[in-house]
């Protein structure tokens, strides 16, 4: 098991020895692919967004 560990890791709450850490990277995918999920995270923020904004309005009144 790699022990290496990040600063970030090192200083987040300490883990289980079977922990297991993803290394999370968009290298094995297309330029296409990365475009169009990068677009629907956008989408989906978006939405959220208004939706949460809405309900504090409403709230508020």
């Amino acid at each position: 098991m790699n022990q290496h560990l990040s600063p970030e890791q090192s200083s987040s709450r300490s883990r289980p020895d079977d922990y297991v850490y993803f290394e999370r990277t968009t290298a094995e995918f297309t330029s296409d692919a990365v475009a169009r999920s990068t677009a629907a995270k956008l989408k989906l923020e978006s939405y959220y967004k208004v939706a949460v904004d809405a309900v504090i309005e409403r709230n508020a009144r």
